[in-house]
């Protein structure tokens, strides 16, 4: 099956602690593994560097017949290569103000919750050819919602490419059925840690700043009961979700005839009503699990690139409006 785990000298560039991650790659270690030893086993132990782009105006036909010397390369302005420091691969091509985070830095800022036991290193790895550097710590904090357990990680991820900030966020996961929202609203604005790579990350600030995770997953919790109170109808679970995930069409349109509806509208709507939730099918919070499930097992692409867009890409943007909406309309 072909997958997005990096693969390095025949080895993934993953570790985990406890069950075999969902692509069954990577190297088990023990749960009291320190997070810069997470990072060895994972084989992110590197770093990132820029190195300037040069250039050269192409040699006339007589200056190559003559043997003439040839001009020198020349640097192009405010471009760089972000390479790896230990084979040169180049991960993108970045600006002056482009600030490198270092994946020794991302196990860094775990250190403090390990130390003081606020948690335990789960798992670690690169996907993307490297690009995607991300770990997840265990809070050993969890609820359970109908009788499904609830586990709450800290997630924090980087990505080696512009467009994408260094990011910290309270994951909560289904057990049943290992659904996985990365939360990114919330908590009026403090539920994650956001650093653009035109600013200097520093680990022990990042620490510092999501330190409140274990009462952040208590407002999940509190947020996620909510919605098991919050009766959804077909209708207004359309109005939700064709906003977001099929944009071209008014919802009333796939209310009156709903063939119309897009394969995700129609797998969300069916994981909603027939996913492993049972008991919450017509609520807030089953709606949501019909999200996360989806995006985390039916959505197209590999398992990889399904998993990394749950945390950080367009699947877990667009999961994040579906819960504020649904929030926002448990409190009315």
């Amino acid at each position: 099956m072909s997958h997005e785990v990096e693969i390095r000298d025949g080895i993934a560039s993953m570790a985990f602690a406890h069950d075999v991650p969902w692509h069954g790659l990577g190297v088990k270690v023990d749960p009291n593994t320190p997070p810069e030893d997470m990072g060895k086993a994972a084989q992110i132990d590197w770093g990132v560097e820029k190195r300037q782009l040069y250039t050269w105006s192409n040699p006339t036909k007589e200056q190559l017949e003559s043997g003439a010397i040839l001009p020198p390369m020349q640097p192009i302005p405010d471009r760089y290569a972000l390479t790896r420091d230990t084979d040169g691969k180049v991960m993108s091509i970045v600006t002056g103000r482009w600030n490198p985070v270092q994946n020794s830095e991302i196990l860094a800022t775990f250190k403090k919750f390990v130390d003081e036991g606020g948690a335990t290193m789960e798992t670690a790895g690169a996907l993307k050819g490297g690009k995607l550097v991300w770990a997840l710590a265990n809070l050993n904090h969890g609820f359970t919602i109908n009788g499904d357990p609830v586990k709450g990680y800290l997630l924090l991820a980087t990505m080696h490419e512009p467009g994408y900030a260094t990011i910290g966020r309270v994951t909560p996961v289904q057990v049943v059925c290992a659904n996985t929202f990365a939360q990114a609203g919330g908590f009026d604005g403090k539920a994650q840690l956001r650093v653009p790579h035109t600013r200097e990350f520093k680990a022990e600030e990042a620490a510092e700043q999501i330190g409140l995770a274990h009462q952040r997953l208590s407002e999940f919790e509190r947020n996620a009961k909510l919605l098991t109170s919050l009766n959804i109808s077909r209708d207004d679970a359309i109005n939700i979700l064709a906003p977001i995930y099929q944009p071209d069409i008014e919802p009333k349109e796939l209310i009156s005839d709903f063939e119309k509806a897009n394969r995700t509208v129609r797998g969300i709507m069916e994981a909603a009503l027939a996913g492993p939730h049972k008991g919450i099918a017509d609520t807030g919070y089953g709606l949501l699990s019909g999200v996360t499930y989806y995006a985390n097992h039916k959505a197209r692409g590999t398992k990889d690139s399904r998993f990394a867009s749950a945390l950080v890409g367009d699947s877990n943007a667009k999961a994040n409006k579906v819960f504020r909406q649904l929030v926002d309309m448990a409190e009315a």
